[in-house]
């Protein structure tokens, strides 16, 4: 988070970082609401599935991160500076 904050400028970092909050707690509510519906299905699926819904498992934030990024981009000060 701290290079793309670097990449986004003064004026981009605040919304990166309001972006990557909402889409961050929107994937945790929908993986912890995947793991009460769907544990059971963990030991047949594939082995990075059955990881994301194991009960007590971590949650990747790195997922949130990006797509932060990608939707607060358009107001960064490199693509303003850019076009």
């Amino acid at each position: 988070m701290a290079a793309l904050s670097l990449w986004m400028g003064p004026d981009g970092v605040l919304i990166f970082a309001l972006w990557t909050a909402v889409i961050g707690g929107l994937f945790s509510l929908g993986l912890i609401l995947a793991r009460n519906q769907f544990s059971a299905l963990a030991p047949a699926a594939p082995a990075w599935l059955g990881r994301l819904l194991e009960p007590k498992g971590d949650i990747p934030y790195g997922v949130a991160i990006a797509a932060g990024a990608l939707l607060a981009w358009p107001s960064s000060a490199m693509m303003t500076a850019a076009f």
